[in-house]
């Protein structure tokens, strides 16, 4: 096998993604190329580009499967021999800021200023649009206006429950301990109950521990509130704790506020009963969601920026 077909085969492979890059940049003179993490970061940043006045045929979308992936690329890219501006990188902020973590920073890299891109799906905005468009409730209803109070009482609730989640993954993150955070999943170490309350399911600290030695491949020993001190108070500083929840943790929690929403709403007596036009889970929630979302306003300007 030769060392194009290797990488052609290694689709995931930042080597291979450069490659498609190259081969395909002059071939597409008019298309902006972005490069993004994951799979479903293009439904976002492609619908947010669009709302912004690119046209969505044009727009050539790389995912990188990484954070790491994308910088790499970004800094393997000869910029003599090409266009910036027809060259986007997109990424999450992640815990870079409060772990001190410098980020790559140029004209053409976009950073979440949440934790990620999946946060900005997570809105009052967001609420109205389900509620209206895939409901079929009025906003002037008064049931609208019920889930919306109800979704901004719980994910206040949320915040609140996940603190000390939130800690650990911060200490393992600083003390270079690398687990799998993705098979930490939200409603394992929570749950709504039927009358709309989130309780907690894992309340001690090393039951917590437990659960991640178990499902992310790592082994943390003796850990105790105390060392998770700074970490709270790190988590409890910041105000608007979109920049520290991790947005498939928000993700989660709408698709599960809606689960158990709508049956509370179809037991009220003298009601209209609702139904979702789409099955709204979390494997379609980004597919479904960004279309309704508004580009956040740093995105809006670094678009501007970069189209000057």
């Amino acid at each position: 096998m030769s060392y194009l077909e290797y990488l052609k085969n290694k689709k995931s492979s930042a080597d291979a993604i450069y490659l498609e890059f190259l081969l395909e940049y002059k071939k597409r003179a008019e298309q902006l190329f972005i490069f993004v993490e994951g799979r479903d970061d293009p439904s976002f940043y492609i619908n947010c580009l669009t709302r912004l006045g690119f046209d969505r045929n044009k727009i050539y979308c790389l995912p990188c499967n990484s954070k790491a992936n994308v910088l790499l690329i970004f800094n393997t890219i000869n910029w003599n021999l090409y266009e910036r501006k027809r060259v986007l990188f997109f990424i999450d902020k992640d815990f870079s800021d409060i772990l001190g973590q410098v980020i790559e920073e140029a004209e053409n890299i976009y950073t979440t200023t949440y934790y990620s891109f999946e946060n900005y799906l997570v809105t009052q905005e967001i609420v109205e649009s389900i509620n209206s468009e895939l409901l079929n409730i009025s906003r002037s209803n008064k049931i609208s206006e019920y889930i919306l109070a109800a979704f901004t009482r719980l994910l206040g609730d949320l915040y609140i429950k996940c603190k000390t989640l939130i800690a650990t993954i911060i200490y393992m993150r600083a003390q270079g301990i690398n687990a799998n955070i993705n098979n930490i999943k939200l409603f394992d170490i929570l749950h709504f109950t039927d009358n709309l309350l989130l309780k907690l399911k894992i309340k001690k600290l090393d039951e917590l521990v437990a659960y991640i030695n178990k499902n992310c491949g790592v082994q943390i020993n003796d850990l105790n509130p105390k060392d998770l001190t700074l970490f709270f108070r790190t988590y409890n500083r910041v105000i608007n704790k979109k920049n520290v929840v991790r947005g498939k943790y928000e993700l989660a929690f709408l698709v599960k506020f809606y689960e158990k929403i709508v049956p509370v709403i179809n037991r009220l007596p003298n009601g209209d009963k609702i139904k979702f036009r789409s099955n709204l889970s979390c494997a379609s929630a980004v597919e479904i969601l960004a279309p309704r979302c508004s580009p956040p306003t740093r995105l809006v300007e670094f678009i501007e920026a970069i189209k000057c």
